[in-house]
């Protein structure tokens, strides 16, 4: 087998399992709680665990941006501040000085969905749909509860390609209802002639396995999201 095709079945495979792990993952999450906690009549500190580090083969090389390196390192700082401060409110409170209180940090407390801004996920195609010979339609088989995006945040999909190694490329999903009455992620694509991107795209079918990150935000995005007229 080619060496570039085995390397992206390699990372489709990787990328499910990932999926998976973040399942099991979401589900002992939602049954802790961090912070300062009263048990057993005792204050205990419990602090989050940190963000998951990318390994060297998560960052595609291509200029993507946000980096998933940057992405880290942003979720790390802010990880590290939210210790330091558990932990001066822990020592007021040992002090009687402070009462103690509930905190989860939102980086490291798994939302109930599939994305994750530090993991490239593999999300099947559950249908496509061909605009002409230049715009596709990609629905992924995800619900909105699954699939979280807010305001100005879009996604990143990558692709393995022979001639130029890791590609990355950002879209941005719009939920809608599909046919089965489910909100969705729908993923409009505008397919361009010898753009590897667009190459590999215009052939996904259902059940083609993509590899998603998110949410991604950068400012860009953001000053497009809130330029937009709101309804009238």
């Amino acid at each position: 087998m080619n060496p570039a095709v085995q390397a992206l079945l390699d990372e489709i495979a990787r990328a499910k399992k990932r999926a998976a792990e973040k399942k099991t993952q979401q589900a002992a999450t939602q049954q802790t709680q961090y912070g300062i906690l009263h048990i057993d009549g005792h204050l205990q500190l419990r602090l989050p665990p940190p963000p998951p580090k990318p390994s060297k083969e998560d960052c595609c090389q291509t200029g993507c941006t946000p980096c998933i390196l940057d992405t880290y390192a942003e979720q790390h700082r802010a990880y590290e501040k939210t210790v330091d401060a558990l932990t001066k409110q822990f020592e007021k409170a040992q002090k009687g000085e402070e009462a103690g209180c509930e905190f989860v940090h939102p980086h490291t407390a798994l939302p109930g969905g599939l994305l994750d801004p530090l993991r490239f996920i593999g999300i099947p195609v559950r249908r496509t749909q061909d605009y002409g010979a230049r715009s596709r339609l990609l629905v992924l088989e995800a619900t909105s509860k699954e699939f979280v995006l807010s305001l100005g945040e879009h996604i990143h999909l990558r692709i393995g390609c022979r001639e130029n190694g890791w590609i990355t490329k950002p879209f941005t999903p719009v939920m809608i209802q599909d046919s089965d009455g489910i909100v969705r992620p729908h993923v409009f694509v505008r397919l361009y002639p010898g753009n590897p991107m667009s190459r590999f795209l215009s052939e996904v079918q259902q059940g083609t396995t993509l590899m998603v990150r998110g949410p991604v935000r950068t400012i860009e995005n953001m000053t497009r999201a809130l330029a937009c007229p709101g309804p009238t």
